[in-house]
C-alpha cells in the first residue's frame, strides 16, 4: 500500500493517456486522413485516475486479507503495527485520495469492523478512532479536501458509532 499511495500521490498528470494508433484511411483519393486514437473510459483516462483506481483496489484487497485472516493476523507479534499501518492508509485515502478512493477505503474498513465486531481488541478500536479523528480534523481544516469526502467520512463514522457493541 505504501508504494501504491506514493505512486498515486506523485502521478501528477491529468493529461489524457489515449494513444495514437495510426492514421485513418482516406476514403477517397485526395481526402485527408487523421489519427485514430485508442478510446479509454473517462474514469481511467489519466495517470492520476489510473493510480487512484489501483490504490482503491489495493486497499480493498489488503482490507479483505485482514477480514479473511483476522484471527491469524491478530495472533502475530506485529498485529498491532499492521493494524496501525492499515489505519494510517485509511487516513491517507481521506486526505490524499479521490472521493472514490476515500469512500472505498472507508466502506472496506467499516465492513472489516462489522465482521469482527466482538473480536476487535480495544487497542484496535482506539487506533481506528484515532485515525478517523485525525483524518476528519485535517480534512475539515484543509481547503483542498473535497467536501463530499468529509460528508462521507462523517456518514460512515456515524454508521460505525451506531453499531451495537
Amino acid at each position: 500500500l505504501d508504494d501504491v499511495r506514493e505512486s498515486a500521490s506523485n502521478s501528477g498528470s491529468d493529461a489524457p493517456v489515449e494513444k495514437a494508433l495510426g492514421p485513418t484511411g482516406a476514403a477517397a483519393p485526395g481526402a485527408e486522413g487523421g489519427q485514430q486514437y485508442m478510446l479509454i473510459h473517462h474514469t481511467r483516462n489519466t495517470p492520476t485516475k489510473q493510480w487512484h483506481v489501483t490504490w482503491e483496489n489495493a486497499f480493498r484487497g489488503v482490507t479483505r486479507m485482514f477480514q479473511l485472516f483476522f484471527d491469524i493476523i491478530r495472533s502475530l507479534s506485529g498485529a498491532e503495527q499492521a493494524w496501525a499501518a492499515l489505519m494510517s492508509h485509511m487516513e491517507s485515502t481521506v486526505l490524499q485520495g479521490s472521493e472514490k478512493v476515500a469512500m472505498a477505503a472507508l466502506t472496506a474498513v467499516k465492513e472489516l469492523l462489522i465482521a469482527h465486531m466482538g473480536a476487535l481488541p480495544r487497542n484496535f478500536w482506539d487506533s481506528f478512532w484515532g485515525a478517523a479523528d485525525r483524518a476528519i480534523t485535517a480534512a475539515t481544516q484543509s481547503s483542498q479536501c473535497d467536501p463530499k469526502i468529509v460528508k462521507h467520512v462523517i456518514k460512515v463514522l456515524g454508521e460505525i458509532q451506531a453499531l451495537p457493541a
